[in-house]
């Protein structure tokens, strides 16, 4: 507990918290038949592809959020950024991140997505049925309530070298006022990763 001294009740809640990261944590498979991809995949025709990714401001609290979402041409069809000034961990970052695709998906009225980011660990509480009992549960449940029957969203693991876009989105979440057009910055990953 780095020499801190604390009460009973928050011994304990710490210890629930962290068994529970540790159960869901050896939950994720190591070797499943939904393996992370390697490269972009373009999604089938109708579907829509969002990757999400958080990244810490270096020395100081704060967290840029970053999401894109491309069509089955690869084609950039929308792109959001966000900074939230007061979170300081990247569990809380990668599933704020993960909410914000989710809206992505709703705000265009998108029926079927695949939602995709490098924490296999937010995937697969996304994923599992169980109730969640860690530090970001509240936001696991927002975003499971928040994905209608009636839509069809898929949450996968990606690598993060395949997660290149959100990731620049996410660190310029810093500093970039979110404009209508993708940054250049943006579109030339885009480009280098669109199938041919």
């Amino acid at each position: 507990m780095e020499n801190k001294s604390m009460y009973p009740h928050e011994c304990v809640d710490f210890a629930v918290r962290l068994l529970n990261d540790f159960q869901q944590a050896i939950k994720v498979p190591t070797h499943s038949p939904q393996q992370a991809h390697t490269t972009w995949t373009a999604p089938t025709a109708n579907w829509v592809n969002i990757h999400f990714d958080a990244s810490l401001r270096p020395g100081r609290s704060g967290v840029g959020l970053g999401t894109v979402a491309r069509d089955y041409r690869g084609r950039c069809i929308a792109w959001r950024t966000s900074f939230h000034n007061y979170v300081c961990d990247a569990e809380h970052g990668e599933t704020l991140a993960a909410r914000q695709a989710v809206e992505m998906c709703l705000t265009y009225g998108w029926n079927e997505c695949i939602i995709e980011g490098d924490c296999a660990l937010i995937i697969q509480k996304l994923i599992c049925k169980d109730t969640d009992m860690s530090s970001v549960s509240a936001i696991i449940h927002d975003i499971q309530c928040m994905c209608p029957v009636e839509k069809s969203l898929e949450f996968r693991p990606i690598r993060r070298t395949t997660n290149n876009a959100a990731h620049l989105l996410a660190r310029a979440a810093f500093s970039h006022n979110e404009g209508t057009s993708p940054p250049l910055f943006l579109l030339d990953t885009l480009r280098a990763e669109a199938p041919d």
